[in-house]
């Protein structure tokens, strides 16, 4: 339905209604003249109200005394980034008049660099900014999407091949530009500052270089510090990547002040997790990695410090990888709860449960945060499961081998929880390194040619060629997760009785009775 109304020349319009992310409607509509206070769209003096039916949703107009020309007016709800707003527009007025209203009312920030918005309507037309709502052919109650030029669909016909080859190639995700020469310039030099670490201690020797190492470590974490603190995004690169290659440092500091004093593995491990502590916290506080770094960080001190408490009450080794196997899969199973929390997704959820107001800008930094720190996360308890694995074996016996083999059915089963790629490849990775391993340890113990364990290897081997070659159907996928949930399950409560039985629990209770 369109609205018919007069306007006097050089008049703001528009009656209009502001709905937030919460979807509760606070009426700011108006129908402004010539003097409406500098206030822009939707301010001004308040119109009579209706005597017939009231919409909750728009302010309707039904009469101007102004003496001068019509005015088509139409109703069209705009979706920005932060925010949604039902408006009443002039159907005849150019949509790129209309714009910077628009982008005030859907509180759409500057970017660092100057970029035009389109609007785009609900089938993917591009509305030109010389275009008028009606000359468009946009429908009353329409949905118009503000979206920025490098956002907007592309044409369905290509007029000129050369200018479409220069623009793909601004759309390759691999493309060499800004971004992948800061990041090959980061890794370079974390890489070359490591090396010369690693030189120095070679040449020089552990002793002579472990304290300048750790002192090397901190004055670059500390030069780094005011980098990321600064405004411009090239300076809070060199701070993150000042602070990376101090963190890279401390950990190799750290190792070889292990080796100069001979510490044993608890303190080893202390030494290097520390290291990686300090410089996840920097990266968490001061760089856009955020409560993401906080959220490793955390990860990491409870892995340490389990590992410490378990290496304190018990002093083998292959008992302390099985206790920590199972205390990894059970990390490994509530992480993702635990990175929604930690990142305050789930205090946001118990706010909008509340009845307060969330922006979208505040649930996107959240969700960027939970992946941050479930990444890292999942990297430092995987690597404890599959380090706790490996430990299991060093003194191979039935129940610890049994308890290894689970240990890589579960994190394959598991990896299929995670959402992100890096998450899933760890994962699968970690269960790969303990099969192999087993297999190894098959071949060490096997009398003969060792032909069963290179079968079971190339069976393996197998198996993910398979999957890329057969793709069975939706009913049969669903029947495969569901046998892999069930052997999931099963493998975490059999975790239990095998560490139970490699501390030979068993074995002393027959003697017993």
């Amino acid at each position: 339905m369109r609205i018919s109304g007069r306007r006097s020349p050089g008049s703001l319009w528009l009656p209009c209604c502001v709905r937030g992310v919460s979807g509760g409607p606070s009426c700011r509509g108006s129908w402004g003249s010539g003097g409406t206070r500098g206030r822009g769209l939707g301010c001004g003096p308040r119109p009579r109200a209706s005597t017939g039916p009231r919409d909750d949703r728009f302010v309707r107009v039904l009469s101007v005394r102004v003496a001068s020309q019509r005015v088509e007016l139409s109703r069209v709800t705009l979706v920005g980034d932060r925010r949604r707003v039902d408006l009443v527009l002039p159907a005849d007025e150019p949509i790129g008049r209309l714009l910077p209203d628009i982008l005030r009312l859907l509180d759409d920030h500057t970017a660092a660099q100057p970029m035009l918005r389109h609007l785009v309507a609900a089938d993917g037309t591009l509305l030109s900014q010389d275009d008028s709502l009606a000359s468009a052919g946009v429908a009353d109650g329409a949905v118009l999407r503000l979206v920025r030029e490098r956002d907007t669909p592309a044409a369905p016909v290509v007029h000129d091949v050369s200018d479409e080859v220069a623009e793909d190639l601004d759309l390759r995700a691999w493309r060499w530009g800004d971004a992948a020469r800061r990041w090959t310039a980061a890794a370079t030099g974390v890489g070359l500052v490591v090396a010369a670490g690693v030189m120095a201690r070679g040449s020089l020797g552990a002793s002579d270089v472990a304290v300048p190492l750790l002192g090397v470590a901190v004055l670059l974490s500390a030069l780094g510090v005011p980098f990321a603190r600064l405004r411009k995004h090239a300076h809070r690169e060199l701070g993150s990547t000042l602070m990376v290659c101090g963190g890279a440092l401390g950990v190799l500091g750290a190792w070889t002040v292990a080796d100069a004093q001979g510490w044993d593995g608890p303190a080893r491990l202390a030494g290097v997790g520390g290291a990686f502590v300090v410089t996840l916290v920097l990266l968490g506080v001061f760089s856009a990695v955020g409560r993401g770094g906080l959220v490793g960080a955390g990860a990491v001190v409870s892995t340490v410090g389990a590992w410490e408490l378990a290496a304190a009450v018990q002093d083998d080794v292959g008992l302390v990888g099985a206790v920590l196997a199972v205390v990894s899969v059970v990390v490994l199973g509530v992480l993702p709860r635990l990175a929604l929390t930690g990142a305050g997704l789930t205090a946001l959820d118990d706010r909008r449960s509340g009845g307060t107001s969330v922006s979208r800008h505040a649930v996107e930094t959240a969700l960027a945060a939970t992946h941050r720190g479930l990444v890292l996360a999942t990297f430092v308890t995987a690597a404890s499961a599959v380090g706790a694995g490996l430990l299991a074996v060093t003194e191979p016996s039935p129940w610890t081998v049994l308890l290894t083999a689970v240990l890589a059915v579960v994190l394959l089963s598991r990896s299929r929880a995670y959402p992100l790629v890096a998450e899933v490849v760890v994962l699968l990775a970690g269960a790969v390194v303990l099969f192999v391993r087993l297999v190894l340890l098959w071949i060490d113990h096997v009398e003969g040619e060792p032909y069963g364990p290179l079968a079971v290897l190339a069976v393996a081997a197998v198996l993910p060629l398979g999957a890329l070659a057969v793709r069975p159907p939706e009913h049969v996928r669903v029947r495969l997760r569901r046998g892999a949930d069930l052997v999931e399950a099963v493998g975490v409560v059999a975790l239990f009785p095998l560490v139970v039985g490699a501390f030979g629990v068993y074995g002393r209770l027959l003697d017993v009775f």
